[in-house]
């Protein structure tokens, strides 16, 4: 869950996530780039309105692909590797 790393303050998937975002910004702060994110998973992960929870049968249906978990596909990620983040 991406909870459990974006907690973890010297974690390498955190210091990529906020280069992705904030790289760019003169002045941007960790803690609250992980206060924010933290405070948004959570919300939709106790929501009664269960955003992330998606019937994907249909899609399936049309588009008979194999699906992959997140927590599967973040642990297969490089989390030191450089990019550009530039936008545009």
């Amino acid at each position: 869950m991406i909870l459990v790393f974006l907690v973890e303050k010297n974690n390498p998937k955190v210091q990529r996530l906020f280069n992705i975002f904030y790289a760019d910004m003169e002045g941007a702060d960790k803690e609250e780039f992980i206060a924010s994110m933290t405070d948004f998973y959570s919300f939709n992960n106790k929501s009664e309105h269960k955003p992330f929870k998606v019937d994907m049968k249909p899609v399936l249906e049309e588009i008979p692909i194999k699906l992959t978990t997140f927590s599967e596909w973040i642990n297969k990620q490089d989390w030191t590797e450089k990019i550009d983040t530039t936008a545009g």
